[in-house]
């Protein structure tokens, strides 16, 4: 299955006086101009991962994530992108971004494909079956955070 987990940056709560973040919508780009759908492209990367003996898969260039998950934002200046990472396995896959850039519309659509469980109520959206497989990562990532390359921060 696919799913998201929207989630704000991990880093804000070790880094003080941190600008704001961009707050522009993210947007679902048609798999018109997509080519695929992203049923279809996780099952490309699945296939990657699997001739790889590879479990999983970290993203974090901004444009394969657009790719990937047929979303297109406006965070940074003269490029269809959004912050956000990765981490696709061969079960599952988690979107990290800011939950506030994803509009009802957005979640409708992606509920609608089976990629979340959003509580319209409580504003909640469900963690991905195998979080407790990647929260150490996670957790390692952000007791570094001054170690990572800047593009991962």
């Amino acid at each position: 299955g696919v799913l998201f987990k929207l989630t704000g940056d991990l880093v804000d709560r070790v880094w003080e006086d941190r600008p704001d973040y961009p707050r522009e919508w993210v947007y679902q780009h048609d798999v018109t101009y997509a080519g695929l759908s992203r049923k279809a492209k996780l099952s490309l990367v699945r296939e990657s991962l699997t001739r790889r003996d590879t479990d999983y898969q970290l993203i974090t260039a901004l444009d394969d994530i657009a790719w990937l998950f047929n979303t297109r934002g406006n965070d940074i200046a003269y490029n269809p992108l959004f912050l956000s990472y990765a981490f696709v396995g061969k079960e599952s896959a988690e979107l990290f971004a800011s939950r506030r850039k994803f509009s009802a519309e957005l979640l409708d659509l992606l509920e609608e494909e089976g990629i979340i469980e959003w509580n319209r109520e409580t504003g909640e959206i469900s963690k991905g079956p195998n979080f407790e497989d990647i929260e150490p990562l996670l957790e390692l990532m952000e007791e570094h955070a001054d170690e990572l390359p800047p593009s991962w921060r």
